[in-house]
């Protein structure tokens, strides 16, 4: 698996997760469609990003539209990185991440805070 992508498809697609998933429970008549929407994209960047690290084509990204149904049948498929010569681009624990995985990191977190803090306030009103 390639560490680059694989780093920014964690930092793109858990808070889309999250959000998408976010947007399911909050369901109302507003319908929270930003959170859905944000949700959505954001998978759809991470799991491109995942099938890039696993030598996949990126247009297996439209599994987020399954939502985590998307996410395990992508983490199903094979990794064609495994038989790759170069390993310095397979994943290596330990190793610090980019200054631009830092900053999608601490945004993403960031939109994290904000869904639970509307989901809190939500389920305070009612």
């Amino acid at each position: 698996m390639l560490k680059k992508y694989n780093n920014l498809s964690l930092c793109f697609g858990i808070p889309g997760l999250i959000l998408q998933i976010a947007g399911f429970i909050l369901n109302t008549p507003e319908g929270y469609i930003v959170l859905k929407v944000v949700g959505t994209a954001l998978l759809l960047i991470g799991l491109a990003y995942y099938a890039k690290a696993k030598g996949q084509h990126p247009a297996w990204c439209l599994a987020a539209f399954l939502s985590i149904v998307g996410l395990i049948i992508l983490a199903c498929l094979g990794d064609k990185t495994l038989s790759q010569a170069d390993d310095k681009q397979l994943v290596e624990p330990g190793k610090p991440k980019t200054v631009l995985v830092r900053v999608v990191s601490k945004l993403a977190m960031l939109l994290v805070v904000v869904a639970v803090l509307v989901i809190i306030f939500k389920i305070a009103v009612h």
